[in-house]
């Protein structure tokens, strides 16, 4: 019979044992503000391996990461796209996100190879939200306070559910194109552990997570739909309006202090919420959240909040930097430059009117009396000169030749 020692017991224990200890990391992932450089919207952030009780872990083998969100992702180094995955015996990677304070990112995680894994864990974060540093699957997250609740809302969302798992993300919206709007899932508790939430919407757009954010920036009703489902097999959808508006304000200097007026000509209460104010080359004013202007009603900005000072032209920009209204020079000279625009196509069109009734004429009276002898070149090139001739003539086609060099 033969006899296994003691101290070749406890190797094969370690050998057998330790392996499965490193694989039972992570319980969880988190999303971590870095400490390295930041600046000019870009945001440094680790994704950390982390036991149940929240301290960081070593995995055990290659842990596969995907990003997601409405900005841009790129390494510690910010010269690619970051590693999409935390080397074995690891626990952190850090990263870079390209986007703006209020939005929503995802990370997801799981094992297997970089082009087939399954998505075990989640980790939801709102930029500039440090209240939310340690979201993880595991736990809630806090509110986003970045964006209006207080747009106009109506109906009630529509609900549906199987097996008594609900879930909602709260009521119909109205926003102006071009600003953010965030959706958050409220459910009824333990059904929407290790849930997979997809969102849709209504303009192509997809994400998934337990927060979303979405900019629409075209006007018009989109239908925004969540489903859920989770490892028990249940299954819930969510679903409700978003009315997209063009903004229409006014907006222009009070006085010669910098303080700025702005008047609603929407129809509706507006949230100017993350539109920002350029006069000349000053540093912007953007406005906080919940900035509403009711219908028909005007605001005055002070210069002592704005920062600005008065100047040549004032312009208004939604958060996608497209421009929403403007005032002094930089109006006026649009308007010039689009008088003179449509002026000049207007003078083309009665050009090439003129010049094609000419060449239909002289088609039609070689056509009537074709002569008995072909012109030579050299005639050919004088009648040439003398219609180059007349028409120097004309003021208008002279005009339009120096102005092309013709």
């Amino acid at each position: 019979m033969t006899f296994i020692s003691k101290s070749k017991i406890i190797w094969l224990i370690a050998l057998f044992f330790f392996p499965l200890v490193g694989l039972a990391c992570p319980d969880q992932i988190a999303i971590l503000v870095g400490s390295w450089e930041e600046g000019g919207g870009k945001f440094s952030l680790t994704a950390q391996a982390q036991n149940s009780s929240g301290e960081l872990c070593k995995v055990g083998e290659t842990l596969r990461l995907g990003f997601s969100g409405p900005g841009r992702f790129s390494n510690e180094g910010d010269t690619s796209e970051p590693q999409t995955y935390i080397s074995k015996n690891s626990s952190n990677r850090n990263f870079y996100y390209h986007g703006s304070t209020g939005d929503a990112i995802t990370i997801r995680a799981g094992f297997g190879t970089a082009d087939a894994w399954t998505e075990s864990w989640r980790a939801d974060f709102t930029i500039g939200n440090s209240s939310n540093n340690q979201s993880t699957t595991e736990t809630e997250n806090e509110d986003d306070d970045s964006y209006s609740i207080l747009s106009t809302q109506a109906e009630t969302s529509a609900f549906s559910a199987k097996k008594n798992w609900q879930i909602g993300i709260g009521k119909d919206r109205s926003v102006l194109a071009g600003s953010r709007v965030a959706f958050k899932i409220d459910d009824n508790a333990a059904a929407s552990q290790q849930a997979i939430y997809q969102w849709s919407f209504g303009d192509g757009a997809r994400v998934r997570g337990k927060v979303a954010s979405h900019t629409y920036r075209h006007p018009g009703t989109y239908l925004v739909v969540v489903t859920a489902d989770n490892r028990a097999g249940q299954e819930a959808v969510a679903r409700v309006k978003v009315k997209v508006s063009a903004p229409k304000v006014a907006v222009s200097f009070l006085d010669l202090t910098g303080s700025v007026k702005l008047a609603n000509k929407n129809g509706e209460e507006i949230n100017l919420g993350s539109f920002s104010l350029i006069a000349d080359e000053q540093k912007p004013f953007v406005f906080p959240a919940d900035t509403i202007i009711g219908v028909g009603q005007e605001v005055v900005i002070d210069e002592s909040i704005s920062g600005l000072a008065h100047g040549d032209y004032l312009v208004l920009f939604d958060p996608t930097g497209r421009v929403v209204a403007e005032s002094g020079l930089a109006a006026l000279k649009r308007e010039e430059a689009t008088a003179k625009l449509e002026q000049l196509q207007s003078s083309l069109r009665e050009t090439e009117n003129r010049l094609a009734a000419r060449a239909t004429s002289n088609r039609l009276a070689a056509v009537s009396a074709p002569s008995a002898n072909p012109p030579s070149l050299a005639e050919a090139s004088n009648t040439l000169n003398t219609i180059v001739l007349e028409r120097e003539g004309d003021s208008l086609l002279s005009w339009l030749r120096k102005l092309f060099k013709l």
